[in-house]
């Protein structure tokens, strides 16, 4: 499965939450991949983006905040 049909399998099945936070819709889910092992995708959609954003994080057990808070320090400028 590719990461549009992974999004729209959990747009069918309601799994969407909300960052208050951040004001942000997103979905996570673990998948496990061959080569790199079990990994967590986060799908989100920023305030006003029609567009959703993958992130993924081999850190299994982060919450949605605290991915995005890492990846901002990051990536300051580049994502957003």
């Amino acid at each position: 499965m590719n990461a549009k049909q992974l999004l729209v399998t959990l747009k069918n099945e309601s799994k969407e939450k909300r960052c208050r936070k951040r004001n942000t819709r997103y979905f996570e889910v673990l998948v496990n991949y061959e080569e790199i092992g079990e990994v967590k995708l986060y799908f989100c959609r920023f305030p006003y983006q029609k567009e959703w954003r993958l992130f993924l994080s081999m850190e299994t057990s982060l919450s949605f905040l605290s991915m995005m808070e890492i990846y901002s320090i990051r990536w300051h400028r580049s994502i957003f």
